[in-house]
């Protein structure tokens, strides 16, 4: 008789679900709208400023700024693109202590998760906040998905209780068939 948990072992197709790829879609959309809007603030904010100020110099200022942005978006993009999939296992997983870098002495404790590509590259996992801390473990085998923001499918999900939507991050029970979310088919 076959258990129920192994169904959990191996990587899911459902990643290419067409629901996923129409999320995914709409976020590139809403993405791209930020991008134009973004650009255009600093132009619009610069040329209200001058209007009322009588002063037409702020108006160089808000496109300087506005270029800023744009190079910033474009080279973000063309690095997104380049961006492959992988799979790989986790190595190791500790915190480190960094500071601030404020005039006060703050340190903030950052999560790491250390990974291998099967093709032998090191990748690490880090933030204040890093919701891969708990959820991946030493050993683990797990594909790196580039079109999603920062998503990593575990190969045996047998253990778990819980998987993370591929689209919103959202932490969902592994018996859930959909995100409460976003709706989505949870990648399981």
């Amino acid at each position: 008789m076959l258990d129920l948990n192994e169904s959990y072992i191996g990587y899911s197709d459902k990643i290419h679900d067409p629901a996923i790829k129409a999320a995914l879609k709409k976020n590139k959309v809403a993405a791209f709208i930020f991008f134009i809007l973004l650009i255009l603030a600093p132009i619009v904010i610069s040329i209200i400023i001058s209007i009322k100020n009588d002063d037409n110099s702020v108006i160089a200022v808000g496109f300087g700024v506005s270029a800023v942005f744009f190079v910033f978006n474009v080279v973000y993009f063309l690095i997104g693109k380049t961006k492959r999939q992988w799979d790989g296992t986790v190595v190791k997983k500790y915190t480190e202590r960094k500071h601030s870098g404020g005039d006060n002495d703050t340190r903030m404790t950052y999560y790491v998760v250390e990974l291998r590509t099967d093709s032998g590259q090191k990748k690490k996992i880090s933030g204040t906040i890093n919701p891969w801390y708990d959820y991946l473990h030493e050993g683990d085998k797990v594909r790196y998905y580039p079109q999603f923001n920062n998503y990593y499918e575990k190969y045996d999900k047998s253990n778990d209780s819980y998987v993370y939507c591929p689209v919103c991050m959202s932490k969902n029970s592994i018996n859930d068939e959909f995100c409460k979310r976003c709706k989505v088919p949870v990648i399981k």
